[in-house]
């Protein structure tokens, strides 16, 4: 298993995970809009779009990659956890700012073979939000290789 931890200081409170090659215009609706404000995450056409508590705070995003599958995790520590599919026709899926998109904005790439990944996205510190703006929220992005296609939310505690 590969694990590396990503840093990151979101704009416009998100950021992409994707095949560099997705046309990011295919998923950005008002129906995104309205799944990133309840379900935290949009997903389709080569990209998944992770609402944060975060904007111009930079947060660490953990990856785990795993080529043979997944194993459970205790939830216990997450305050909202998803799982969705993402397809990529080129050899990396990459981690970029919105809205610079994957060339300009790219904070991390994974070397994948291309074909259909499961994500299973984990929030936590969601309510650390203080006056003054600043958060103290973190991400742990896992990825492996599956047929999946639905998109699920596994725990949603936190009420925000």
């Amino acid at each position: 298993m590969l694990r590396v931890t990503l840093w990151h200081e979101p704009q416009y409170f998100q950021f992409f995970i994707q095949d560099p090659a997705a046309d990011t215009d295919l998923l950005v609706s008002k129906s995104t809009y309205g799944d990133l404000k309840l379900r935290r995450f949009a997903c389709g056409n080569g990209i998944t779009i992770v609402r944060v508590r975060s904007e111009y705070t930079r947060i660490p995003i953990a990856v785990e990659f795993d080529a043979d599958g997944l194993a459970r995790e205790d939830f216990g520590k997450w305050d909202h956890v998803v799982e969705c599919s993402l397809e990529t026709r080129t050899k990396e899926i990459v981690f970029a700012g919105c809205p610079d998109g994957p060339i300009h904005g790219a904070f991390g790439t994974l070397a994948v073979a291309p074909g259909r990944y499961r994500l299973r996205i984990h929030y936590g510190g969601q309510n650390t939000v203080q006056p003054d703006g600043e958060t103290g929220d973190f991400y742990l992005v896992q990825v492996w290789p599956s047929n999946e296609s639905d998109s699920e939310i596994l725990k949603d505690v936190s009420g925000t």
